[in-house]
């Protein structure tokens, strides 16, 4: 109880969570998801760097359960801050992965939507839109890519791609 080892358990249970998670089993993953759990607030909430330790656990799960519940706790850490960038990617895929690409779609759009994105979040967002057949929002993405990264190698493969998904041999060579 003393206020040293009061900062210190937290930071020791994320740990020891990692290295129970790594063992790879699903019941691992619920032992190191439980001694993370023991870090909640008063108000039961997960402080943000445990919530990302959980989101991290999960997001590389095989199961659908574990998705959904990396998306569920995305949602409680963006009711207590902004997400970065980053989580709202991890967000996206997950969506995306959960078979929620509607959303996926709606968070990537948002994203890309700022005026400084990141010309491969856009080429991200570009290639999405064409692996779910949008190639009209594909192109106007793309468009805008063009712009930002005219000779970019990313450019250059979503145009060939987008051509390809439309039957143009000769402009995807």
């Amino acid at each position: 109880d003393l206020p040293n080892a009061r900062l210190t358990k937290p930071w020791a249970r994320r740990k020891l969570a990692e290295l129970v998670a790594d063992r790879g089993t699903y019941r691992d993953l619920e032992e190191a998801l439980a001694l993370i759990r023991q870090n909640a607030l008063a108000d039961g909430s997960l402080a943000s760097h445990d919530a990302q330790l959980e989101i991290t656990l999960l997001v590389n799960r095989p199961e659908p359960a574990s998705w959904a519940r990396a998306i569920e706790v995305i949602e409680q850490l963006e009711q207590q801050q902004p997400l970065s960038t980053g989580q709202r990617l991890t967000l996206a895929g997950l969506l995306e992965k959960a078979g929620r690409w509607d959303e996926a779609r709606d968070e990537l759009l948002s994203i890309v939507a700022a005026p400084n994105a990141p010309p491969p979040v856009i080429g991200m967002l570009v290639e999405k839109l064409i692996d779910h057949d949008e190639i009209a929002n594909a192109r106007v993405w793309l468009k805008r890519l063009a712009t930002v990264a005219p000779t970019a190698m990313v450019t250059v493969a979503l145009e060939a791609r987008i051509a390809a998904a439309t039957n143009d041999r000769a402009a995807a060579a």
